[in-house]
């Protein structure tokens, strides 16, 4: 696959880190996830989305205008989420060639991840999948606030912006991107579709994990 360029310039010799985000990026996880908030959402008798709206929309979208979710009852809301789901993401695997993806960029780069997912449940299905080499697992209480985990790393390996690249499936994770000020390779294998992630605009895309070794 081609590199898709869509802004600035990215500069690959000055790449020091990569961070990625986990659930649908790095680790399959769209079913668990959204049968868990299908399955909460019933309870609190929010309206019911089906997959193809999950995968065509935002998250923001779906929260503030679909469930209309208020700020301050998401956390709870993505707690009782976090119940429902935990035996069955405990058993959740990676997506096929990602193991080796991020074995071979863990010999050159400090490699880490970004989740709102927990950060001990994200360091067991990485060690699950044999992946020795783990910089940093940094989890974000907030759905919509994955900014702040990549400027956490920034700052915690004294990176600069153009030294650190981002990769994630969602539309939230190319805002988390623009926010922090770093590119972004959003992916189309995960849970938004590659029509929406091209309308939001990342700096590259890729459709399978080998593509980002392409892309770096």
């Amino acid at each position: 696959m081609n590199k898709i360029f869509i802004q600035g310039v990215f500069n690959p010799f000055m790449l020091k880190a990569i961070i990625f985000d986990f659930d649908g990026t790095v680790a399959d996880t769209e079913e668990i996830l959204f049968n868990g908030i299908k399955k909460i959402a019933q309870m609190y008798g929010l309206k019911d989305i089906n997959l193809n709206d999950f995968k065509n929309k935002s998250a923001k979208q779906i929260i503030q205008k679909d469930y209309k979710i208020k700020f301050y009852q998401l956390r709870r809301f993505m707690k009782e989420v976090g119940k429902e789901i935990n035996d069955r993401m405990l058993k959740a695997r990676l997506f096929k060639g990602m193991k080796e993806v991020c074995e071979k960029l863990s010999k050159k780069y400090i490699v880490g991840f970004v989740t709102s997912n927990k950060e001990e449940r994200v360091k067991h299905i990485l060690e699950n999948a044999g992946i020795k080499k783990i910089d940093f697992v940094f989890s974000e209480k907030s759905c919509l606030g994955k900014n702040k985990s990549i400027k956490k790393a920034i700052k915690k390996f004294r990176l600069k912006k153009e030294e650190v690249i981002y990769v994630g499936d969602e539309v939230r994770d190319i805002e988390a991107a623009r926010k922090a000020g770093v590119k972004i390779i959003a992916v189309s294998y995960g849970f938004n579709t590659k029509e929406i992630l091209i309308k939001n605009r990342p700096d590259f895309l890729a459709e399978k994990p080998e593509d980002i070794l392409r892309i770096l």
